[in-house]
């Protein structure tokens, strides 16, 4: 059966985008999904998304990782499912919309310029400390964030941190977070991640870098009124808190960065 894509990538964090509203009926099983995120062989993803028609917003997303399960909030894969339900006509620019994710309802908005904002509900208080250099938070996507500059085998350790038993049953993401100044920025934050079912690092992570503003802000490393700007290996991420007047304990982060389609195609799924 043949059927239509189109590639985006947040911040080199790629995916493989579904127009289901022309395609209803995609009936994939989980090792197909995963052939089609697997490198040289499939298209090659980080992960699939499916937009769908919903009756309350305007459209619903279903992402699934590299290893072809559903997965959870993916924060750079809502601003690339935007990007495409801007790109086939859903939704209008520079307007917050409406979309479900995950079983919950976020608002998101294209900004122009292959730029995309999300606004995700989140929970300051919510930051567990584990240890001095260790938090564990969850963005809609469980995080331990790691405050210190990644070894050279920083790999091998976060694949047992994700395995950890403090996260069971279903592990969690990790992220390595840490500040230096290079030539051109001075005290520059750096995030380097190891992203639960892609099982390896990935180029960026959207509710990571949601995570790290969470955690910077609770160690009082950041202030709750500045944007924090992040360098992921793919590219910049910014993040800052949307107060909610009427709660204290309510608060959103608006995540933004590049969102942007690199190819489209047609495939025969055998």
């Amino acid at each position: 059966m043949a059927f239509s894509f189109v590639k985006y990538h947040g911040a080199g964090n790629d995916f493989i985008m579904i127009n289901g509203f022309d395609s209803p009926a995609l009936n994939w099983s989980s090792a197909q999904r995963a052939a089609l995120c697997r490198r040289h062989y499939g298209i090659g993803a980080d992960g699939i998304i499916v937009l769908k028609p919903s009756d309350i917003s305007a459209f619903e997303m279903f992402y699934y990782n590299a290893d072809g399960e559903l997965g959870s909030l993916c924060g750079n894969g809502s601003r690339c499912a935007l990007a495409f339900a801007h790109e086939i006509g859903i939704i209008d620019k520079e307007e917050w919309v409406s979309y479900l994710a995950f079983g919950g309802d976020y608002h998101g908005r294209v900004n122009g310029q292959g730029d995309v904002s999300i606004e995700i509900p989140v929970q300051q208080s919510k930051v567990k400390s584990l240890s001095d250099n260790q938090f564990f938070v969850d963005t809609g996507s469980p995080h331990l964030i790691v405050l210190k500059k990644p070894s050279d085998n920083w790999v091998e350790e976060a694949f047992k941190f994700r395995w950890d038993e403090r996260f069971k049953p279903g592990g969690c993401n990790v992220n390595y977070l840490w500040q230096e100044s290079t030539s051109t920025s001075k005290d520059q934050w750096h995030i380097a991640t190891y992203e639960r079912g892609v099982e390896a690092p990935t180029e960026a992570c959207g509710t990571g870098n949601i995570a790290a503003l969470l955690v910077l802000a609770d160690q009082e490393l950041v202030g709750t009124g500045q944007t924090l700007c992040i360098k992921n290996a793919g590219g910049i991420l910014l993040t800052s808190f949307k107060k909610n007047a009427a709660s204290n304990d309510d608060e959103k982060v608006i995540l933004s960065g590049p969102a942007k389609k690199t190819f489209e195609g047609k495939l025969n799924l055998g």
